[in-house]
């Protein structure tokens, strides 16, 4: 798997772990790049099963969640799975307010979106 600037990833038992590296995905640029990485990483997978942690996000911008539904769609296509997880309380209002809450499978943390897709 290719090194990722915003994205640190991991692979065991047929989950992907991706954790979003520390900080903040806010401007045009910094939104493009983490889309195209989050794309990639389910690019060559025919049944991705995939946890997206946020537990070290700050802020996430509108244009990001937008890259999110596109991640979804694109797993959705393949037959797989997709959980979000560690989301800070206003990235959860923003998804409830928008309705994207029932759209997205959303963990508390880590551990229990494993056990989600693992379940």
């Amino acid at each position: 798997m290719p090194a990722f600037r915003y994205l640190d990833v991991d692979s065991s038992a047929g989950v992907t772990v991706v954790r979003l590296k520390p900080g903040r995905v806010a401007d045009e640029q910094q939104v493009h790049e983490l889309g195209r990485e989050l794309f990639a990483v389910v690019a060559d997978q025919p049944n991705p099963r995939l946890v997206v942690s946020f537990a070290d996000i700050g802020f996430l911008s509108s244009a990001a969640l937008g890259k999110l539904i596109t991640l979804q769609r694109k797993v959705d296509q393949k037959g797989g799975r997709l959980v979000l997880c560690g989301l800070n309380r206003d990235t959860l209002e923003t998804l409830a307010v928008s309705k994207l809450d029932n759209y997205f499978q959303i963990s508390h943390d880590e551990h229990a979106a494993l056990d989600a897709l693992r379940g």
